[in-house]
């Protein structure tokens, strides 16, 4: 009897032992505890998280998922996680979320071998000649750190922003400039500090026109924001992120007993950043004087808005800008010295967010979101005339130039066909360089080019007549190549001085000798 209670009493120890403990919170989750050694834990998987997300125009709590998509003005993420009845060493004593939003961008390709006679450090780049890779998801304001290696002895590489026109890439308008051409090191490598966001086009250009391979490696350190609170539950705005961007989303949370618990939301989209839409405009104001109006509607509650107000004479074909970064919504233009005519206005409003640091406040626009609207047509304008319709200007298109630093004299010039007063605006890369007035019987409007450093430049002429929109304008590409005697490619330097040092040690040698012969002549 004692061997069969014993036994019995072993069984139920046994058993007891492996019946799991359980415990219910609200009825959303049931727990499994474990002792090991006194010690309660118990896995994420295990315990209950609330994560939910609100936002000023959804202030509903809404769960946070996998591939959740959140939009909002101040999406605000919240983390809750219930203490369990009962197990004061389980009870979480802090609690953080953090989000990340960097880039770490890898790829293997193999090399394209460029034509043995061709270039890439002079003139417009043939991107066939190149392998190109696009790098997405660029930031604004944070460094990114290039890393290039290949299977060949020497390639080269340069970037450039993807929307911009691959007619104006050159050498030496690349955005790394000439960082990732340094001779025979392997890897190149860069550091890029973009103002902008946006893809970059990144090219690699086998120099010793070898086959192989090559591989990229772009990272750009994290957005990372986060938030901390003692106790259980924490918040945290992700306006803060400063951009809209699809990421992942981690929950730490640390208990009494010392126990880490970890939660995380993959492919999650955060969109706090909303273009303004212009819901109308009207213009009012007789005679001369004109006053444009209009109306915005922003999700965006704390933005201020400024405006680019333009006109045009022709229907929408070309527009004069009359008045950059306009506050508010109200513009009043005085068309005086305009032509009497028929005009349409043109509104872009843009966005600047002052409650974001660090974004560069000379943009006057943040993150770049920005809508416009056309007027209906409405006469302006003081100058009126009579008899046949004035011919509006027109002006040739010199060829594009191309010379080396230091070889003058070089210029473009215009030739404006107009019957009246003209004005004029020179642009350098849509920044104005130099404008002015041309009259009837002047020959040229000329553009002066020897002051100009080695570089690509776009320069675009617009004419008008004196208060009419821009009705004509042509663009000049302007290539200015260093000086050959001083050109330095890759940090090597081109023998073309070292050549000329040995062609005056020759000159000398020969004069040496010529007085020699002479002296023994004599």
């Amino acid at each position: 009897m004692r061997k069969i209670a014993a036994t019995m009493a072993v069984f139920l120890l046994v058993l007891t032992s492996s019946i799991p403990m359980s415990t219910e919170r609200n009825n959303t989750a049931s727990y499994n505890l474990m002792r090991s050694e006194e010690k309660l834990t118990l896995s994420s998987d295990e315990r209950h998280i609330d994560l939910t997300w609100t936002s000023r125009d959804c202030p509903t709590p809404t769960p946070l998922e996998d591939g959740s998509v959140c939009e909002g003005d101040h999406i605000i993420i919240s983390a809750a996680i219930p203490n369990i009845t009962g197990i004061p060493e389980l009870d979480i004593v802090t609690t953080s979320i953090r989000i990340e939003s960097g880039l770490n961008f890898s790829l293997t390709r193999p090399l394209v071998v460029p034509d043995s006679d061709y270039y890439a450090f002079n003139g417009i780049l043939n991107v066939s000649q190149f392998d190109i890779v696009f790098i997405e998801n660029v930031r604004s304001g944070m460094y990114l750190d290039l890393r290039a290696n290949f299977t060949n002895n020497d390639s080269d590489f340069m970037a450039f922003w993807a929307d911009s026109d691959p007619r104006t890439w050159t050498y030496m308008t690349n955005v790394l400039g000439i960082q990732m051409v340094t001779g025979l090191a392997n890897p190149e490598t860069a550091r890029f500090l973009p103002d902008r966001e946006g893809t970059l086009a990144f090219l690699c250009f086998s120099y010793d026109l070898q086959p192989g391979n090559w591989t990229l490696r772009a990272i750009q350190p994290s957005a990372e924001i986060n938030a901390e609170s003692q106790g259980n539950s924490v918040t945290l705005d992700t306006h803060d992120i400063g951009s809209n961007i699809e990421t992942s989303i981690e929950v730490l949370a640390y208990s009494e007993n010392g126990t880490e618990f970890q939660f995380t939301r993959a492919d999650v989209t955060l969109t706090n950043f909303f273009p303004p839409e212009i819901m109308s405009i009207s213009i009012e104001g007789e005679d001369s004087l004109k006053a444009m109006t209009w109306e915005v509607a922003d999700i965006n509650e704390l933005e201020d808005h400024y405006a680019d107000v333009s006109i045009s004479g022709d229907g929408g074909s070309t527009f004069q800008l009359l008045s950059s970064y306009v506050q508010g919504n109200r513009f009043e233009w005085n068309s005086v010295s305009f032509i009497n005519r028929t005009y349409i206005a043109r509104v872009r409003v843009y966005d600047d967010d002052p409650s974001i640091t660090g974004h560069d406040q000379n943009l006057r626009f943040f993150p770049g979101l920005t809508d416009e609207i056309i007027s209906e047509p409405f006469v302006a304008g003081g100058i009126f005339y009579s008899g046949s319709p004035i011919r509006m200007p027109e002006i040739d298109s010199p060829e594009d130039v191309s010379f080396y630093e230091g070889f003058p004299t070089h210029s473009v010039g215009w030739t404006p066909n107009a019957t009246g007063i003209s004005y004029y605006v020179i642009r350098l890369n849509d920044s104005v360089y130099m404008d002015g007035h041309w009259e009837p019987g002047n020959n040229k409007i000329g553009l002066p080019l020897d002051a100009l450093e080695p570089g690509f430049y776009r320069f675009t002429i617009s004419i008008s007549y004196v208060g009419v929109s821009f009705t004509e304008d042509d663009t000049v590409n302007v290539n200015v190549l260093p000086d050959p005697g001083l050109m330095v490619k890759h940090g090597r330097q081109l023998i073309l001085l070292f050549g000329l040092a040995i062609s005056m040690a020759g000159v000398a040698i020969l004069l040496r000798t010529e007085i020699v012969v002479n002296s023994q002549r004599v």
